[in-house]
C-alpha cells in the first residue's frame, strides 16, 4: 500500500495541509493530554500571546475571540487573502489565484 504524502515514514499521521480561505472563521483547539496543563505559570501565557501576535503579523488574521486556560487553548480567527507561504517545509506554495 502507498502511503499519503502527509503521512511519514514513522507512520503517525499529521495533518494534512489546510488551505485558508479569506473571510473564513477558523476555529483553533488543543487541550493537554489526559487533562494535563498546557500552561504552569504567568510566562507560559504571556509566551503562547506573544507566538500567536507573531502569527497575526505574519499571516494578517483577524483575532475575534480567544481564550487560554490551564488545560486548553480556544481561538476563534478569520482568515485572510494573504497567501502562507513558506510556513511548513516540504509543502509547496500555493498557486496564483488560489487552489490548485
Amino acid at each position: 500500500m502507498q502511503r499519503q504524502s502527509w503521512i511519514p515514514a514513522h507512520g503517525r499521521c499529521l495533518a494534512p495541509p489546510r488551505i485558508e480561505f479569506a473571510g473564513a472563521n477558523y476555529h483553533i483547539v488543543t487541550r493537554g493530554d489526559g487533562r494535563r496543563k498546557l500552561f504552569h505559570d504567568t510566562g507560559h501565557y504571556e509566551r503562547f500571546s506573544a507566538g500567536l501576535e507573531d502569527e497575526v503579523q505574519r499571516s494578517g488574521w483577524i483575532v475575534l475571540a480567544y481564550c487560554w486556560m490551564p488545560n486548553r487553548m480556544v481561538a476563534l480567527v478569520e482568515g485572510t487573502s494573504r497567501h502562507r507561504r513558506g510556513t511548513r517545509p516540504g509543502i509547496p506554495d500555493p498557486a496564483p489565484g488560489g487552489v490548485r
